[in-house]
């Protein structure tokens, strides 16, 4: 078949890169939206918060974006069963990201490099 294009999930990787391109943010339901239009897809199992970390902590507890709000009303609303996040931070990023908001996370999944205990800082 011609073209690069080939299946769904191709498209959402398409209009995700060129989101991430554009000058304004996206707002998270269109995004979220956009990742469920999957014929069938009526939640997901499991949501990351995606990179917590020294740089973007800020960002994630900050009331004027509402993302925790945001997705803890997805998950009340039944479209994420399990909501955690991922990190690349330090212990220290870590345990106050959990002090803000780890009685309404599930799960963590920590970027660690064994080789290299270094690689973040």
């Amino acid at each position: 078949m011609a073209g690069f294009i080939h299946d769904k999930l191709e498209i959402k990787f398409l209009i995700l890169y060129i989101a991430a391109r554009i000058i304004e943010p996206i707002p998270f339901d269109t995004v979220l939206d956009l990742a469920m239009c999957d014929e069938g897809v009526d939640y997901f199992d499991f949501y990351l918060l995606h990179n917590v970390y020294e740089n973007s902590i800020q960002v994630y507890q900050d009331p004027q974006w509402g993302i925790l709000d945001y997705f803890l009303e997805q998950k009340r609303l039944g479209r994420i069963k399990h909501l955690g996040f991922s990190t690349h931070g330090r212990p220290d990023t870590i345990q106050s990201f959990l002090d803000y908001c780890g009685d309404q996370m599930e799960f963590c999944q920590i970027q660690l490099n064994y080789l290299d205990w270094t690689l973040q800082e």
